[in-house]
């Protein structure tokens, strides 16, 4: 009797292991794809292209950054234009 219910509360916690290292996973990966993103927007930028806008999903830090990230990016290309008319 008390073997099977130490048998029963051992699966019960594997079980609800195995469900929060599944929800752990899906949530790294949920806020990860976003900064992934801003990283390579962030590159093509470095590389001259000012044409960039990454899309605002969400109403979060990460969201806020990107907001901050497309405001840049406008920023730095009227400059670019600036400079080109100014013949610098």
């Amino acid at each position: 009797m008390v073997r099977d219910l130490l048998w029963r509360v051992a699966l019960a916690a594997l079980a609800a292991l195995l469900i929060l290292t599944a929800l752990i996973h899906w949530i790294a990966a949920r806020m990860s794809r976003p900064l992934e993103a801003l990283a390579v927007a962030a590159k093509e930028v470095a590389a001259g292209d000012y044409t960039v806008a990454l899309p605002v999903q969400g109403n979060d830090e990460i969201a806020d950054a990107v907001r901050q990230f497309n405001a840049m990016v406008k920023e730095l290309a009227d400059k670019e234009k600036i400079r080109q008319v100014m013949g610098r």
